[in-house]
């Protein structure tokens, strides 16, 4: 991002405007960088200066299309910067230019921290309107967004997620698993997660690929005790 950042910078001041291709390569640059941290350790701030490149490419004449909007809120996922995708989002929509899969499944990855069940909700209604199915990447996004919230309702939109998984797709993968196994570990009274997990191990997804131990190890709990209750 750094030589990206000083090769843009070259570029404007020997008197180059920068193409609309330009200004998506250095936020994706950006987008790039965190490849590798923590989350904890990626701060928003660090691409404050970034989020204000709309204006001067709206100064310059460029009028952002949907490649370049996505890369914003792609970024703003990355940094787990929901409000930051949000407002991209409503100005990708009010300049005219049509969200794809690809901006709703970043805008589920944004908001897989302290996501609001009903924002959710109606961003999934909101691309199904807009003729857009969901695959499996984006249930496991919209899963994950459920993880993080702090409201109830969040389960049961996460009930009606894999009700749709079943019916839609039919052979879940690694990240629902992660996804249901987080969604088990913060309400352990509710069994539903635990039927999910159940389902997928039935499905033939292997557990070992999960990334966290104490994750493995929660799965192989799952299944002895459900093999004692035979």
């Amino acid at each position: 991002a750094d030589r990206a950042e000083y090769w843009f910078g070259e570029m404007k001041k020997a008197g180059v405007k920068p193409t609309k291709r330009a200004y998506a390569a250095l936020i994706r640059a950006h987008a790039r960088r965190v490849k590798g941290t923590r989350w904890t350790d990626r701060d928003p701030e660090q691409i404050q200066h970034v989020m204000e490149l709309l204006p001067e490419m709206r100064e310059q004449g460029i009028h952002p299309d949907a490649p370049l909007f996505n890369a914003l809120i792609d970024l703003c996922a990355k940094f787990r910067d929901s409000d930051g995708a949000n407002r991209f989002f409503a100005d990708m929509k009010s300049s005219g230019v049509k969200p794809n899969s690809y901006t709703f499944g970043s805008l589920f990855n944004a908001l897989s921290v302290g996501g609001d069940p009903g924002v959710i909700s109606g961003l999934v209604k909101e691309m199904r309107e807009s003729g857009i199915k969901p695959n499996l990447v984006m249930y496991a996004e919209i899963m994950n967004a459920c993880v993080s919230s702090k409201d109830p309702t969040g389960l049961d939109l996460a009930e009606e997620t894999m009700k749709e998984v079943k019916h839609a797709v039919g052979k879940p993968d690694i990240f629902l698993l992660s996804a249901c196994v987080r969604l088990h570990r913060n309400n352990p009274a509710d069994i539903r997660p635990k039927k999910w997990i159940l389902w997928i191990l039935d499905a033939g997804v292997n557990p070992k690929k999960l990334l966290s131990r104490e994750g493995r190890q929660l799965v192989q709990k799952i299944r002895l005790e459900s093999a004692s209750e035979r």
